[in-house]
């Protein structure tokens, strides 16, 4: 009696491990899915939308901030790398970025970065819902607000050669 019972208990004791660890695989998972639909929306894709400077009061309407987005690739942990031509520049930049997550909304996080080619450093806090973004933006002493909308870019045209 007593060997059935404690063979009962370690074999409700394994299956208790098994559904307390259920649930740390199912998010495991969720976030396995969540990472790729980030990936996915950010490589070959473009951020087009506006961008203010904090403490300049004007009439006009606020700046227009575009991004190409080539490639988005995890590196490990929370750092991503995004690869991407910044504004109307030619210059491709790789960004080394964190990217955390409230609930399902990836943040993408730069803090104090100095990036290849450019003066002085970078940070933003950036939510992507969806097609949507929005967050702010630093360079040095200056910052803003930023947001628009996330979209695939179009493929280059082909050109023949002679």
């Amino acid at each position: 009696m007593q060997r059935t019972l404690i063979a009962l208990m370690l074999v409700l004791g394994v299956v208790g491990l098994a559904v307390a660890q259920e649930p740390g695989a199912k998010r495991r998972e969720a976030r396995a899915a969540l990472e790729k639909k980030f990936e996915d929306a950010l490589t070959n894709a473009t951020m087009e939308g506006f961008f203010t400077i904090d403490g300049r009061q004007d009439d006009k309407p606020p700046h227009k901030d575009v991004y190409r987005i080539e490639s988005c690739k995890k590196a490990g942990g929370d750092v991503w790398m995004i690869t991407a031509f910044i504004g109307h520049s030619n210059v491709k930049l790789p960004v080394p970025v964190e990217v955390r997550w409230a609930g399902d909304t990836a943040v993408i996080m730069l803090t104090d970065v100095a990036l290849p080619g450019m003066k002085g450093k970078f940070g933003t806090r950036l939510l992507i819902d969806g097609s949507r973004y929005a967050g702010t933006w630093s360079h040095d002493d200056v910052g803003g607000h930023m947001w628009g909308k996330l979209g695939k870019a179009k493929a280059e045209p082909k050109t023949e050669s002679n």
